[in-house]
């Protein structure tokens, strides 16, 4: 059975603009979510971790974080 975390992540944001690219602690919030994600066990199969992106930035940081990514 393959195993599929996907995580929709919008570059816009009202309340916080740009939230997914804030690196407040040195790495984007979108790769420290994904890094989370990739730590999920898997039972017995690869656990694929897709990130659904809206622009190219999140896509690069998605990849650079080990997870796979989809433009939408």
């Amino acid at each position: 059975m393959e195993l599929a975390i996907v995580i929709p992540a919008r570059r816009a944001s009202a309340r916080l603009p740009e939230k997914l690219l804030l690196a407040e602690s040195g790495l984007p919030l979108l790769a420290h979510t994904l890094a989370q994600c990739l730590k999920v066990p898997s039972l017995g199969s690869p656990t694929r971790v897709i990130a659904a992106v809206d622009c190219e930035e999140l896509q690069q940081i998605a990849i650079s974080a080990g997870a796979e990514a989809v433009l939408t």
